[in-house]
């Protein structure tokens, strides 16, 4: 988004989760040098979802009873078994947040509307547009500093062995957080036997 608007938003909204860390760290580089406000101030940070909670509860249930040891193979088939399910989930929660309606607040001065809308088309609003301009060099080196996504949720070796695993027994891609936990413990319990 920063690349094609060719700037960034005034204001952004986080968690305090690690990930949030350095897009908290790239906003604030974006941010500097603009007088309208400080930079520090533009990363706003917010309580984390109920929903990111059942994912975090799910994992530390397996932590606790053994079944996560946080070596590299248990954070590997973790990523197979649900990255892709959390992936939609938080693509699910954005698309519906900025499509829900802000009511009006009394005595406040909050505009009502749509998120979308709203961040698009300012002018309905008799706003400006919110974003500020950041050069191609910031761009640039905000794009260097992350990785690149890859086609596959974990190791390349991993998600192989994985997929021939599943295949030659008969599991299906999971569409519940039950049928990928399932999953996740054939699959840890089958590699680990085998090594």
């Amino acid at each position: 988004m920063v690349l094609l608007r060719k700037g960034c938003t005034r204001r952004l909204r986080l968690d305090h989760g690690t990930e949030n860390s350095y897009i908290s760290q790239m906003q604030m580089f974006l941010r500097y040098g603009h007088q309208n406000e400080d930079a520090q101030r533009s990363v706003i940070y917010t309580a984390q979802a109920t929903t990111i909670n059942f994912w975090m509860n799910l994992f530390q249930t397996q932590k606790d009873e053994g079944y996560f040891t946080g070596d590299i193979l248990d954070k590997n088939i973790f990523q197979f078994c649900f990255m892709q399910m959390i992936q939609d989930e938080l693509d699910r929660i954005v698309e519906m947040w900025n499509a829900h309606r802000i009511r009006p607040y009394r005595n406040r001065n909050i505009q009502c509307g749509r998120p979308m809308v709203m961040y698009n088309l300012p002018h309905l609003y008799r706003r400006q547009p919110q974003n500020c301009t950041v050069s191609n060099l910031q761009i640039e080196l905000c794009e260097n500093e992350c990785s690149p996504n890859s086609c596959y949720p974990c190791d390349d070796t991993v998600f192989e062995l994985c997929c021939m695993l599943m295949m030659d027994e008969n599991y299906s891609v999971p569409s519940s957080p039950e049928e990928a936990l399932l999953l996740y413990h054939f699959l840890r319990n089958s590699i680990r036997m085998a090594i």
